[in-house]
């Protein structure tokens, strides 16, 4: 295929042809330039050429993947249980409230038993608290 997706007639390419491969490919490595454009990518399975990011387009069949730094809040929407979910790479007031099975899907199992613990441990802290309180006002 050329650059405008238009079968080619020979397997023949001359130098200076722009090739085209629909192939999804993973950037490897990025590699700093001191002349514009500053940023040449290096794609698997391509070892010996570079590509600026104008070349490149971005594939439209992967899902933008995020990754969890923290859970830190937990609320029921509708009668089902939901999280607030802190991402990495962003800020605290960027979290958002995820529903219970879809973090179950994603995996994210162990966040969530960490978030219930430490909510156990802070519940009780405050009931001792307010416990101590109370004996104090009695006495």
């Amino acid at each position: 295929m050329d650059a405008v997706n238009n079968p080619i007639k020979d397997d023949k390419f001359r130098k200076g042809d722009m090739r085209y491969s629909p192939d999804t490919r993973t950037i490897v490595e990025i590699v700093y330039m001191n002349d514009y454009p500053y940023y040449r990518y290096i794609l698997n399975d391509m070892p010996n050429v570079s590509f600026s990011a104008y070349e490149l387009v971005l594939s439209k069949n992967e899902e933008e993947t995020f990754l969890v730094r923290k859970i830190w809040d937990k609320t029921k929407i509708n009668g089902t249980t939901h999280y607030k979910v802190w991402w990495k790479e962003k800020t605290k007031k960027d979290s958002t409230w995820e529903p219970e099975e879809k973090l179950l899907e994603d995996g994210l199992d162990e966040h969530i038993q960490e978030f219930e613990e430490e909510h156990k441990a802070k519940k009780k802290k405050i009931n001792q608290a307010r416990a101590k309180k109370k004996r104090q006002a009695n006495k």
